[in-house]
């Protein structure tokens, strides 16, 4: 795709990436704004704690996990695990809109479609949680390697850049390497989470999202983990 055709002007690419990505990010930070967001379940936390601590996860990737406890070791009272998850979001949205203004034309026909896009993926910005975040940007990737095929686009350097990203996606969870079932699962749990109550979004290492948060207590396997780590 070079150019995107309006009624009378053409739209350069980069121009059009550059929107989208614009259009990402001001999304995540108006939702992060204006909503407030949890943990889907107690592994976050406990992947966060390990990872601020130099341990390892056996279901999150030691890669992923290594980078965040070097950035803990240099800011520690940062939210870098949350931060992580969400530029990866931010990341997979903008690849997203980018495939919906690939193929809908014309441009107002993917604009809905756009719409359509944010108003779903909104529930894995309020319920974060590392394997949903894995899930969106392996199956974004996989998307656009698909779409590259099927517009018989020529080179194999190409296809280099939507593998790469595959691959890190699947150094977040460690475990969908294992155990494809877990992609279904994690969709389930986003159903429930939808009637349930998440665990409170931790900033840092033991610090909530907002101060709105000081009266809720924490899970049983954190007060077990700081036990263990103490």
């Amino acid at each position: 795709m070079n150019e995107i055709r309006t009624d009378q002007r053409t739209l350069p690419a980069w121009a059009l990436h550059a929107g989208l990505l614009l259009l990402s990010l001001a999304f995540v930070l108006v939702i992060l704004h204006l909503l407030t967001p949890v943990y889907m379940e107690n592994d976050d936390v406990a992947i966060m704690d390990y990872a601020a601590q130099g341990f390892s996860m056996p279901y999150a990737g030691i890669f992923f996990t290594s980078l965040l406890h070097l950035a803990y070791l240099r800011f520690p009272e940062t939210a870098w695990y949350a931060m992580a998850l969400y530029g990866l979001h931010v990341l997979a949205l903008y690849i997203w809109l980018t495939l919906v203004f690939r193929v809908f034309r014309p441009v107002w026909l993917a604009a809905l479609f756009a719409l359509l896009l944010l108003g779903y993926y909104l529930v894995f910005l309020l319920y974060l949680d590392y394997t949903s975040t894995s899930i969106m940007l392996c199956t974004a990737s996989l998307t656009w390697a698909y779409l590259d095929v099927m517009e018989r686009r020529a080179g194999y350097l190409r296809y280099l850049l939507p593998e790469l990203v595959f691959i890190f996606s699947m150094y977040v969870a460690a475990v969908l390497g294992h155990q494809a079932a877990d992609a279904c699962r994690g969709v389930q749990r986003l159903q429930d989470a939808r009637h349930g109550v998440g665990v409170t979004l931790c900033l840092g290492h033991g610090r909530r999202l907002s101060d709105l948060h000081h009266d809720a207590a924490p899970m049983p396997a954190i007060q077990q983990l700081g036990e263990h780590l103490g």
